[in-house]
């Protein structure tokens, strides 16, 4: 577990604004597919072997960044 380190580290939250009226204005499908989407382009820009993706649920994500670069990926 990262805070029983003194592993350098940085949690960054993501959450879609206006979720729920894209959801009912182009329907759940496409809404799944727009989650689904995201969470692959945060996959894309963090570093597979040091940092961390995780989907809380709905529309809301997080990262744990361990890579030097983390404000850019950002």
């Amino acid at each position: 577990m990262l805070l029983h380190t003194d592993a350098d580290f940085h949690v960054a939250y993501f959450d879609l604004n206006y979720f729920k009226p894209y959801n009912d204005k182009y329907d759940y499908s496409r809404g799944d597919q727009l989650i689904i989407w995201l969470g692959e382009l945060l996959i894309q820009h963090t570093n597979k072997y040091s940092d961390r993706v995780g989907h809380i649920g709905g529309d809301d994500f997080v990262v744990i960044f361990q890579s030097d670069d983390w404000k850019l990926k950002c």
